[in-house]
This record gives structure tokens, sequence and C-alpha cells, in this order.
């Protein structure tokens, strides 16, 4: 029963994540828009092909979570913890430029996301038995 409380928290918290990649963010841009270099240097008004937008490391780490929800929990937790990671920082990143009440509905669908994707992960038993 505890696996599949961990999935449905998991695919929720999936579900806010992705809901929140296509919401805007700030200023009416969404995910796709924003450069990942806004991680590392601040945000500031570029804009980014998607190949280079916060898209990236958010798929890369939601994958990450759901192979190992798969496999194995750390590799499930490793991909939570990166989701956060990614997303918070952004969130650390915009606090030092603007006031939080000026991120909009997409960016708090992507933390709220992150978060019950951690706590779905952490729910999810060690090993997974089969039935007998």
């Amino acid at each position: 029963m505890r696996i599949v409380v961990a999935w449905v928290v998991v695919l929720a918290g999936l579900v806010g994540v992705g809901f929140g990649l296509v919401l805007p963010w700030v200023d009416g841009r969404t995910a796709p828009g924003l450069p990942l270099l806004d991680l590392f240097r601040g945000i500031d008004g570029d804009t980014a092909v998607f190949i280079g937008s916060m898209v990236v490391p958010v798929v890369i780490a939601a994958l990450l979570a759901v192979s190992g929800m798969f496999t194995s929990k750390g590799m499930a937790f490793l991909g939570a913890v990166l989701l956060v990671v990614v997303v918070y920082g952004w969130v650390l990143q915009a606090k030092a430029v603007m006031p939080l009440g000026d991120l909009q509905a997409g960016l708090w669908n992507a933390v709220c996301g992150s978060l019950a994707v951690l706590i779905g992960t952490a729910l999810r038993p060690v090993h997974l038995r089969a039935r007998q």
C-alpha cells in the first residue's frame, strides 16, 4: 500500500510541475523562455531557446525521479532533490531582484509540485517485493 501512496504523491507532484512549466513564472514569461543561466548569474530580462531554458534541468530531474520509482529509492530521491534544488535555486535568484509577490502561479506550481515529488520519493519503500 505504501508504494501506491508514494506513486500517487509523485505523480500529483509531477502534474503540478508540468503545469508550472507552461504557466507564467515572472512578467508573463514561462519556463521555456527563462534562461538556465539565470540559476547561476541572477535573473535578468534575457530570453532563452528551449534547449537552454529552465525546462531542461526540470525535465531531467523529473525523469530521474520517475525512473528511480521503478528501480531504486536512492535514484528517485536524487531526482527529487535535484528538482527541488533547481526550482528553489531559481526562486532564490528571483528573490534577490524582486519581491516574492511578483512571482506568478507557474513558479509556485513548480515549487509545490517539486515538494510533493520529494515527499513521494521519501515514502517509497527501499525494496520492492513481489507479492506471493
